[in-house]
């Protein structure tokens, strides 16, 4: 979890650093307000994971995909019940002690809308109902493994650049000469 105060454009600094520790992880920002700005840095920094909305355009009536999830009278009750289902089926999930404290403090108003109590705020809840919406664009599926080379002479960083884990490596080091680096 990483919160903090600072400009859009450089969270998504923040966010690469996040999703490259977590093997390219996918990025979902919301795009009310200021999340755009760190959108759009997002691709003007090259960063391809990131959340896709379907949106029908006004004029041309054909489907498109935007970058960032919109929170909205239709999208908010769809992730809070996602979220509720969670809590409620895998409680240990949730271990980050500040989005737990405003869990205790996420209520119905008055008009039956969820929120945060008077005094109190709901941007991790939130955050984390769209982390969870975002999940389903996550891919689940193991890497293919790449296919081992038989002649030549590599470097362990072709070798990694190419996908190969130390693991495979150490089993190439006998089809194959390498170069650099030690096991």
């Amino acid at each position: 979890t990483w919160r903090g105060h600072i400009d859009p454009d450089l969270l998504a600094d923040i966010e690469i650093e996040i999703g490259n520790y977590y093997n390219q992880a996918l990025i979902a920002n919301e795009v009310n307000n200021h999340g755009l700005t760190t959108v759009k840095a997002l691709q003007n920094l090259k960063y391809r994971k990131q959340y896709t909305r379907e949106i029908i355009d006004d004029k041309t009536n054909k489907t498109q995909e935007k970058f960032g999830f919109l929170t909205n009278a239709v999208t908010r009750p769809v992730i809070i019940d996602g979220l509720r289902t969670i809590v409620r089926e895998s409680p240990e999930l949730i271990n980050d002690e500040t989005t737990i404290d405003e869990m205790l403090t996420f209520v119905f108003n008055n008009q039956n809308k969820p929120e945060a109590q008077e005094g109190s705020f709901d941007d991790c809840v939130l955050a984390l109902a769209i982390a969870y919406k975002a999940r389903e664009q996550q891919s689940m599926k193991e890497k293919e493994k790449p296919k081992e080379p038989l002649t030549g002479v590599w470097s362990i960083g072709e070798l990694k650049m190419k996908g190969y884990s130390d693991a495979q490596i150490r089993r190439l080091r006998n089809k194959v000469k390498i170069i650099g680096g030690k096991f």
